[in-house]
């Protein structure tokens, strides 16, 4: 059996692979590696842009480049645009462009934001994707049904701690309350116990994400204690 040596592999595999040659010659050569990282950003952040104006085109009354000409004359709105823009680059994902798209949209009907929107427009890049719809489908399966407020007491615990992990960043910001309270049993054995309310803005943040989650299951977020009924009560 005859065995290829080195040098003769590596002809063999760039011949066969030409973009593995392309990425050697790349690599040999510095003004090449500083052209192609331009370029990857160059289409990274094109992509991104463009993103965000399908985003900004699809939620709002106008167009972006109606919306363009309508802040000429408007510091505050151009200001805040460029900002956006400057954000949209560093974010990591679409639901974050999708977000700060809103935030834009609701800055140009509104001639400002909100405290709320104030804080999600300057913390949105520590919020993931799956922060979002773990807000948005706790709230579907509680508020929508059973009031103002709820517990995690009701889901499986080994997605629970993620869970309050993330609703604790919206209730950091003030987007939701936490509450929490204490109580003891009759062994003395204290227990904390930890809920949520809503604040002025809960509602408005799940609508903006219902527009965008409205198609898409939550089994993958949340899973909640499955019961089975027996006689004089039920089982986990």
């Amino acid at each position: 059996m005859n065995y290829l040596g080195f040098n003769d592999l590596w002809e063999s595999i760039q011949k066969n692979f030409p973009i593995v040659k392309e990425v050697s010659e790349i690599a040999s050569d510095g003004s090449k590696i500083i052209s192609l990282l331009r370029q990857v950003r160059t289409f990274n952040i094109n992509m991104k842009i463009n993103t965000f104006i399908k985003s900004f085109n699809k939620i709002s009354n106008i167009e972006i480049n109606e919306y363009i000409k309508n802040i000429e004359d408007d510091e505050n709105k151009k200001t805040l645009f460029v900002e956006a823009l400057n954000k949209v680059i560093d974010l990591d994902d679409d639901l974050q462009i999708y977000m700060m798209a809103y935030l834009v949209k609701m800055f140009s009907e509104n001639n400002g934001l909100n405290y709320y929107e104030k804080q999600l427009f300057y913390n949105l890049a520590t919020f993931s994707r799956d922060d979002f719809k773990i807000y948005y489908c706790v709230y579907y399966d509680n508020i929508e049904k059973n009031g103002d407020s709820f517990s995690l007491s009701n889901y499986v615990s080994s997605k629970t701690e993620i869970m309050s992990i993330s609703l604790n960043k919206f209730a950091h910001l003030g987007l939701i309350h936490i509450k929490t309270r204490t109580s003891q049993d009759e062994h003395k054995n204290i227990s904390n116990h930890t809920s949520y309310t809503l604040s002025e803005y809960s509602e408005t943040l799940f609508s903006c994400l219902e527009a965008y989650f409205m198609n898409e299951s939550c089994d993958d977020i949340i899973e909640k204690i499955k019961y089975a009924k027996i006689k004089g009560g039920f089982i986990r």
